[in-house]
């Protein structure tokens, strides 16, 4: 009996960390519990993509994985607390393209991407260039060649000014060679009315703002920006496939941690993102969302990050937007 009661002992004193991991787990961890931080307001897509992958996550980790929200500064707010978290793996951002790669490219101090590390990406939202079903632009290739000959006069709407939709209209318009009138919307859902009022030729806006349209054979989409093509609208073409180049380009979301966080740890959390993403109630969770998924590992992330900001501060140089 005695015996028992000192091995009980020894067993409670053991740290968490040396401690077996649940069925299913991963690996043991340091900490008892995690959290998600979302720095925009409940109810939106960054919301919905930690909500469909937080479950699985925790399954994955062994551990339960919560959500808070943190808005302000454009995600800037809850970017910063993270970062200023302890670095063991517990405190997650759920990390976007606007908050890694446009605000630093806004000349935002320090910048987020500075400060954190990503572990992997999980969905993103492309961005896509429509016009109505009526238009004289059948094909992409119609009103590129529409633009040369007509520089200045086409006018491309987005929305908001300087956002992710502004910039990739810009961007795609400076590796053409192209000249349109820019039209920024305080509000994607008034560019979407001017558009099928024929009031606008071209709308340039994340995929779910056109997607009902799109659907019921209002909109047609020219192209994606992006290297794949959208499963719910499968006859849309990459830009890439419309022979417009190569922009890849929209809101992607994905989780980091702070940057003094060990290299075991950020592997760990991205194998968990991975095995997450390979369930089905996950995919389907994002899908209904309006959000594509996508694995990146932490490699192909910290790239992504640096070339969205250098897309970031070409599009808003091409806008008179920058610094």
């Amino acid at each position: 009996m005695k015996r028992l009661v000192l091995l009980l002992s020894v067993l409670l004193l053991l740290p968490a960390a040396c401690r077996s991991a649940p069925a299913g787990a991963l690996a043991p961890l340091p900490f008892p519990e995690a959290a998600i931080t979302v720095p925009f307001a409940a109810g939106g897509p960054a919301d919905a993509a930690a909500q469909a992958v937080s479950g699985a996550l925790a399954e994955a980790l062994g551990v339960p994985v919560s959500i808070r929200y943190l808005e302000g500064g454009d995600g800037a707010e809850g970017a910063a607390a993270v970062a200023a978290s302890k670095a063991d793996g517990s405190e997650l951002l759920l990390a976007s393209t606007g908050t890694m790669a446009l605000l630093p490219a806004r000349g935002q101090t320090p910048a987020p991407a500075d400060l954190l590390r990503p572990v992997a990406e999980i969905a993103e939202i492309p961005t896509v260039l429509c016009v109505s079903a009526d238009s004289e632009y059948a094909f992409l290739s119609d009103l590129m060649d529409a633009m040369r000959a007509r520089p200045g006069e086409i006018a491309i709407g987005s929305a908001p000014l300087g956002g992710i939709d502004h910039i990739a209209a810009a961007c795609f318009c400076e590796e053409n060679g192209l000249s349109p009138l820019h039209i920024a919307y305080d509000d994607p859902r008034l560019g979407m009315i001017d558009l099928l009022a024929g009031d606008l030729p071209v709308f340039c806006t994340a995929y779910p703002n056109a997607a009902t349209a799109a659907l019921d054979g209002r909109v047609r989409i020219l192209c994606v920006f992006s290297d794949l093509r959208i499963p719910l609208l499968p006859e849309a073409p990459t830009v890439s496939e419309g022979g417009g180049g190569t922009l890849d380009f929209g809101i992607r979301y994905g989780l980091s941690l702070p940057r003094a966080a060990d290299d075991e740890t950020a592997a760990l959390l991205g194998r968990a993102v991975e095995k997450a993403l390979g369930e089905e109630r996950v995919l389907q969770s994002l899908s209904d969302s309006l959000l594509i998924p996508r694995y990146r590992d932490a490699a192909a992330c910290a790239d992504l990050i640096s070339r969205d900001r250098r897309l970031c501060e070409t599009g808003l140089s091409a806008l008179g937007l920058a610094g």
